[in-house]
């Protein structure tokens, strides 16, 4: 589950419209496979040409590959980094084993910013 907020404290990341698709708009909840969410925001920001694919801070775990080959100016964007650091954004892999869990081939401006990526599963 993902960090309740503090009494007045204000809201990280929310869906703004445009070029901003936060996962938690697209109905992640820090559960234990928010896959389906990451791909929806995914899609939408590929289909507007582009975007900021934004994760709240603690651990949203995915058994999906994403693949973001031949997509233009993506950017994947957390709150932090740091496997331990409070408010740090994970993106953990919980799927079998692969070759890549993330793969920008031949895209033009694909970023990760303020974001873990972890993997629990070995390559074989």
């Amino acid at each position: 589950m993902y960090r309740a907020k503090a009494v007045g404290e204000v809201e990280g990341f929310k869906d703004k419209g445009g070029q901003v698709f936060n996962i938690k708009a697209y109905g992640a909840t820090g559960g234990a496979n928010d896959s389906q969410a990451i791909l929806d925001a995914k899609t939408a920001a590929v289909a507007a040409g582009g975007g900021t694919i934004e994760f709240p801070s603690g651990v949203t775990n995915s058994t999906a590959q994403l693949n973001f080959n031949d997509s233009a100016n993506i950017v994947l964007r957390g709150e932090g980094t740091g496997a331990y650091a409070a408010g740090a954004s994970i993106l953990r892999y919980t799927g079998g084993a692969v070759a890549s869990f993330i793969s920008a081939r031949i895209s033009k401006g694909f970023k990760i910013e303020g974001l873990s990526v972890q993997s629990l599963t070995t390559n074989p």
